[in-house]
């Protein structure tokens, strides 16, 4: 297991390197998943993009094998962003891709402001820019902070990325254990670090290559939000994709993986 040191504790990533020798100094896609999610969630990713890219997941603070990890002066993107680069000077990697779904495509584009200069192109999926207009979370403490609240709470957020039958029980049964079993404290400074973020008027100064995928039924970022963040991008493309929910980046794990292996042929560097 590798860890990356931080103000804090240790970020649990993994490297996958199975890059076929013909592809000479391959470049890296770092990963980083959202809250209640677990860095496992980009697994299907991997056999589409493995034979030319390295691949970095880990788990960001407070969540998975990162969770004695804490933010020792509160949650912030800022501080978010700076973990990505330590994960990425853990592994010996300057330059990177990255892809961030969810909460980590909102520290995706708080990357882009921050460190400009370390990020190659950007992957934001089911993310929104600003807090205040992501719906349906009003109720995440309440339901988290009852008995047996984290099932429930998960049980109802597997409804809320996926239509019924739309991935398999197996990986149905392991999203929803997974999800039940992060520190409930976690998830609420989660929910409330996202709410109260807003990069609208900054996003202007993000002209690194950036696509944006999202599922067009997200209970929790609406089309038009995510339309409204293209807008605000001068270098970004959407991909939508149809009886898509928030779960988007598993339920067309492969898709989104093509979608970001022709990105980025189009976006050398």
């Amino acid at each position: 297991m590798a860890y990356a040191t931080v103000s804090g504790g240790k970020l649990h990533y993994e490297v996958v390197d199975f890059v076929a020798p013909w592809h000479k100094n391959p470049e890296t896609i770092i990963f980083h998943h959202g809250a209640g999610s677990i860095s496992g969630m980009w697994s299907q990713w991997i056999g589409v993009l493995g034979d030319k890219y390295r691949i970095i997941t880990f788990d960001f603070r407070g969540m998975g094998k990162s969770s004695e990890a804490k933010y020792d002066k509160g949650w912030s993107f800022e501080v978010s962003a700076d973990d990505v680069v330590a994960v990425a000077d853990a592994a010996g990697v300057d330059k990177f891709h990255f892809v961030g779904e969810s909460y980590g495509g909102t520290v995706g584009l708080m990357l882009g402001l921050r460190h400009k200069k370390r990020v190659r192109t950007l992957t934001i999926s089911n993310a929104a820019h600003i807090g205040s207009r992501i719906g349906n979370i009003a109720e995440w403490e309440r339901t988290l902070r009852k008995p047996g609240g984290a099932l429930e709470w998960s049980k109802g957020m597997m409804k809320d990325r996926f239509y019924p039958g739309q991935i398999s029980p197996e990986l149905w049964a392991w999203y929803e254990e997974q999800q039940a079993s992060h520190p409930i404290d976690s998830l609420i400074d989660a929910r409330k670090t996202l709410v109260d973020a807003d990069l609208s008027e900054r996003l202007k100064e993000i002209d690194t290559p950036t696509l944006l995928l999202h599922g067009d039924s997200s209970p929790f970022v609406s089309v038009a939000l995510m339309t409204d963040m293209k807008s605000r991008l001068p270098n970004a493309e959407l991909q939508l994709f149809a009886h898509a929910k928030h779960g988007v980046p598993v339920a067309y794990a492969r898709e989104c993986a093509k979608t970001l292996r022709a990105f980025l042929k189009r976006n050398k560097t």
